[in-house]
């Protein structure tokens, strides 16, 4: 034992600390190379070597001046997997426990606004036929203003749109008359200096 501490213990304390990190870098080139999808049991192992050898690169490059540059351990695709895969197994059990809470609020939720629709289902309305009558008449004119509201804009739209491209084609007619102006003064010159 040394400062109290057994070998086991700083095992899992080094470990521990390669898992944190190497965790953040590490979901991002599953996530990039899907070795867990991959269709054969080598292809796996291969991608979770590449994987490690990526993650040992990035280890190296960060250690680089720093006085734990030689204290760096190799990872290789077995001990990172087995990382992946606790970290997997701690996500699925919190996002499980996250899932059924939510479905019991849901539920309950969706219970309330059931009960909330059915006692108004059953409750009796004071609508007699002339106010049906009505409501319809009262909802088609507002429809009908709806629609022809909606048509003036369309309108006012389309003039706009118009009023614009008639002033884009004065420009242009504009411009292609100060074109042809300078045009004919260059064919002018020329021919004066050709004499």
């Amino acid at each position: 034992m040394v400062f109290g501490l057994s070998k086991n213990s700083y095992y899992k304390e080094e470990q521990k600390r390669i898992r944190d990190s190497i965790k953040g870098p590490l979901l991002e080139l599953v996530l990039w190379h899907l070795p867990h999808l991959q269709p054969s049991e080598s292809a796996q192992q291969d991608s979770w070597e590449m994987i490690a050898i990526k993650l040992n690169n990035r280890n190296f490059d960060l250690s680089v001046g720093t006085d734990h540059q030689d204290e760096m351990p190799t990872l290789n695709g077995g001990f990172i997997k087995g990382i992946y895969d606790d970290l997997m197994k701690k996500f699925v059990g919190n996002i499980r426990a996250g899932i059924e809470i939510m479905a019991q609020l849901s539920k309950e939720r969706l219970e309330k606004e059931y009960r909330h629709l059915q006692h108004s289902i059953n409750e009796p309305t004071p609508l007699d036929e002339r106010t049906k009558t009505r409501s319809y008449s009262d909802s088609k004119n507002q429809l009908d203003q709806l629609k022809e509201k909606l048509e003036l804009e369309k309108l006012k739209r389309y003039q706009e749109e118009l009023e614009k491209k008639a002033k884009r084609v004065e420009f242009l007619d504009n411009e292609n008359k100060r074109l042809l102006e300078l045009n004919h003064e260059l064919v002018l010159q020329l021919q004066g200096s050709d004499h």
